[in-house]
């Protein structure tokens, strides 16, 4: 809850000025007057209950009106909160207990002047791709790394964004391949086929022809065109900022090829590994170079292959990360904290890459693991989004 003060109510700056200390405390001030109201219920109705187990005929009489004073003020609270446009109302918009009520209610709070506390959440309740405002600006290339929780390869969050995207009129989607497909087969075949890293949509912006080739222009005579864009349909006003006719959406899942589940446990990500790019078998290779001479290629050879060359990979002993001298497999990765949860009873949970959302305490091992992954998963897509010539089907260029 976030409280927007577009204008200082009088009562509540009458109150800081006799109370200093309390100056910075806004929101105690504009939900004051509903926790008062709701105390002075709870206060009520303790004091009826004492009442009510006495002999006495008029303390009976007494809790029984004090009962209905509080259900009363319960009611009237409840009812008023539904008027918070009006202005000496609007302390009822303050509070997150009535704003709670209402949400559940499927109520939305509706005025000519917005309300000065507002309920901000996450992208998850309508579009947590971030699609859709890239739609708006009408980019060409998009890229969605797309980390929902998935295991099946349902695609359930891509779809309900398809689907807001052409509800709102921002545009339509096919197939580049072969757009006389339903976008929805390009979706299916994508789950069918787990060998595949990422998957291509094309994106048509706008909703009719003289939409989708206004552009940057459309937007400018949006601006300065005063009475002839102001008569078209609200749905046709729709204003863009970029040039382009036509997108595409490169998305890349969270899952494992199936050629990939036997990769056994790399070591720990490091920043000479970041900032040079060169792997850590490239690394090794390279140690693997210079031992040569003192020990024997065949020796160090062996060496680099299981892993004890590398400095990461000794400290993994130590955690039972290796038996009868192989690795773990990373597609074995489950547990959470510390290394030590991947070995006996403690690897349980959902495994890799599908980590529960529960768990965000991801073990070094288990991190690392998801970072090349990612790094090795976005390759393809990554090289496809960053050529310099147009990567659109030739049949795309024939389109008026």
């Amino acid at each position: 809850y976030l409280l927007f003060e577009r204008r200082r109510n009088p009562c509540v700056a009458w109150c800081q000025r006799r109370m200093p200390s309390c100056r910075r405390e806004s929101f105690f001030f504009y939900e004051f007057p509903v926790v008062a109201c709701g105390g002075s219920a709870f206060v009520l109705f303790i004091v009826a209950s004492i009442l009510s187990q006495s002999d006495l005929e008029s303390r009976c009489q007494s809790s029984r009106h004090m009962y209905v004073a509080s259900v009363y003020i319960v009611l009237t609270v409840f009812v008023l909160s539904f008027f918070g446009f009006v202005p000496f109302l609007e302390f009822f918009v303050h509070s997150p207990m009535l704003r709670q009520i209402h949400m559940a209610m499927r109520y939305y709070h509706i005025s000519e002047t917005p309300p000065s506390m507002i309920y901000v959440s996450d992208g998850g309740v309508q579009d947590c791709t971030g699609v859709l405002q890239l739609m708006l600006r009408r980019c060409g290339r998009i890229l969605l790394a797309l980390a929902a929780a998935d295991p099946e390869d349902n695609l359930a969050v891509l779809r309900e964004t398809m689907k807001i995207a052409v509800k709102s009129k921002l545009g339509s989607f096919y197939d580049p391949k072969d757009p006389r497909r339903d976008v929805s087969l390009l979706l299916d075949e994508f789950k069918r086929n787990r060998s595949q890293t990422y998957l291509h949509i094309g994106i048509s912006y706008g909703w009719d022809r003289g939409e989708q080739g206004s552009g940057a222009a459309g937007a400018e005579g949006t601006a300065a065109g005063g009475g002839e864009t102001s008569a078209r349909p609200e749905a046709q006003r729709r204003t863009f900022t970029g040039p382009q006719r036509t997108g595409h959406l490169l998305v890349v899942k969270n899952r494992l090829p199936p050629s990939w589940e036997d990769i056994e446990l790399e070591p720990p990500l490091t920043e000479a590994e970041i900032i040079s790019g060169a792997s850590w078998k490239e690394k090794g290779e390279e140690e693997e170079d210079e031992e040569e001479s003192s020990e024997g290629g065949s020796a160090a050879h062996a060496r680099h292959a299981s892993g004890d060359s590398i400095p990461e990979f000794k400290s993994m002993h130590s955690f039972g990360l290796r038996s009868g001298g192989k690795r773990l497999a990373t597609a074995k990765l489950g547990g959470c904290c510390c290394n030590c949860c991947h070995v006996g009873c403690c690897n349980v949970g959902p495994k890799f890459p599908h980590v529960a959302n529960a768990n965000q305490c991801l073990t070094p091992a288990l991190f690392s693991s998801l970072c090349r992954l990612g790094h090795r998963l976005s390759q393809d897509a990554i090289e496809l989004l960053c050529q310099q010539d147009c990567f659109e089907e030739p049949w795309e260029h024939c389109v008026q």
